[in-house]
């Protein structure tokens, strides 16, 4: 009988100590073999990981709290499972050599304040990186956040393929440096959704909404604010400036109490650090009107020999669309319904109406039809004499 007690007294132990074994987390991650990482349990970093070597981060459909870095040219690809923390992935460009590659794929799901930051050669200095996210998802104040100090370099790419980011209760992208951003089949949502002080951002088939109160554009040296705004471009002294916008075909960009696209000078009172405004499609609407432009803005466009442009060759625009008549060019207009179409040219071609006596040959009185008429009785009369003499 002792020995049996001893015996379920020693099961009941393990049993006690079961749930503490399986909620117990790992604070590194393995090492690398042949190039993967592979989790095998959820994990909570000590430190931040940062990786200067080509590596695949298989998550192992667990979850990894911390930060990772990405850096010195390093090509990285995330997979399978659920990342969160402050600044989640930092991307670090590099001076020489190959950029630095950061691949999310469409098995990830990102939560946190910052969810990729992209910042110079050792969050300093000019480089370049690529980030590529493929169908994943972000959940963060800021989902995308591209460094002011990317001042002299052109070369960071950021592709948005089939992805979701929500900002809560942010932006979901933040462009303060010099970065190419190209959105495809995308939707992007926030208190603002996009906000640029640098760079060039493209969209194409995808959603873009600001949701948040509206406000007013401010001054900020170190980030942004959000303005209700689904888009906003602002002219910011101290950053690179140089932005380019490319709202392309098939996007939505709505807000729902500020503008679909808000150009803003918050302190470069003459001139404006945008260089290009094209709009080629797609529907913009805003609470009362989709586009305001800031007088700088459209002042530097007026101005011939200042490289700033706008050009809209196409759309749907609610509201006041006199803000963006200007830029459409020679053979288009906007319609009533504020689309931009090609202009028709119409024809009207009257019925064969009886001429009165006004219309009668000036030269002889008589009516220009009798006149027909006589001539086709003549030709008749001689083609018939023609056949009667080769009779």
């Amino acid at each position: 009988m002792k020995k049996f007690l001893s015996i379920a007294l020693a099961l009941l132990m393990v049993c006690v100590m079961l749930p503490v074994v399986a909620l117990a987390e790992g604070t590194t991650l393995p090492d690398a073999v042949d190039g993967v990482v592979t989790m095998v349990e959820d994990t909570t970093l000590a430190t931040a990981k940062t990786y200067t070597t080509d590596t695949t981060i298989d998550l192992g459909n667990k979850t990894l709290t911390g930060t990772i870095n990405v850096a010195n040219g390093a090509n990285v690809t995330i997979k399978n499972g659920k990342m969160s923390g402050v600044q989640v992935i930092n991307v670090y460009g590099t001076t020489s050599g190959n950029k630095t590659t950061v691949n999310i794929e469409s098995t990830v799901e990102i939560s946190g304040k910052y969810g990729v930051c992209v910042f110079g050669e050792n969050n300093g200095a000019t480089g370049a990186s690529v980030v590529n996210l493929n169908g994943c998802k972000i959940t963060a104040e800021a989902g995308i956040f591209v460094s002011g100090n990317l001042q002299n370099e052109n070369g960071n790419i950021i592709n948005i393929n089939g992805a979701t980011i929500e900002s809560v209760p942010e932006i979901a992208v933040v462009v303060n440096g010099k970065a190419t951003v190209n959105v495809n089949n995308s939707t992007l949502k926030g208190d603002t959704a996009i906000y640029l002080k640098a760079g060039t951002v493209t969209l194409n088939n995808s959603k873009v909404f600001g949701t948040g109160a509206a406000a007013a554009p401010v001054a900020n040296g170190n980030g942004a604010n959000a303005t209700g705004d689904a888009i906003v471009l602002d002219s910011k002294m101290g950053y690179a400036g140089e932005m380019v916008l490319n709202i392309g075909t098939g996007n939505t960009i709505a807000s729902t109490n500020g503008y679909a696209l808000q150009v803003a000078n918050t302190d470069v009172t003459v001139g404006t650090y945008v260089a290009e405004l094209n709009i080629t499609g797609s529907t913009l609407t805003g609470k009362t009107d989709a586009v305001k432009l800031s007088e700088q803005f459209v002042a530097a466009v007026e101005t011939e020999d200042n490289n700033v442009s706008a050009t809209v060759t196409g759309g749907t625009f609610n509201g006041n669309t006199d803000v963006i008549k200007k830029y459409i060019p020679e053979g288009k207009t906007i319609n009533s319904n504020g689309t931009v179409v090609d202009k028709t040219i119409t024809i009207v071609i009257s019925g064969d109406t009886p001429k009165t006596d006004d219309q009668k040959n000036p030269a002889t009185g008589a009516n220009d039809f009798v006149g027909l008429a006589a001539a086709a009785a003549v030709v008749a009369l001689l083609g018939s004499a023609v056949v009667l003499r080769k009779k």
